[in-house]
């Protein structure tokens, strides 16, 4: 549940990379799959918008 959460945070604040919590960007560097990580962080949340949109019918307001 904790990633999508992330997920879902990244997208909503529109982050760049430079405005990235300071833990957030530690995974990042870090890892050697840091982009590869981010890039799947997004793709899962665009997934759960489009899923709350259809089963929730969540009004496109944001």
């Amino acid at each position: 549940m904790f990633i999508p959460i992330v997920a879902w945070y990244l997208v909503m604040t529109n982050a760049r990379e430079e405005e990235y919590p300071k833990w957030l960007q530690r995974i990042f560097n870090q890892s050697r799959f840091g982009k590869m990580i981010e890039n799947i962080l997004i793709f899962l949340a665009v997934i759960i918008v489009l899923y709350m949109i259809i089963f929730f019918r969540l009004p496109l307001e944001f």
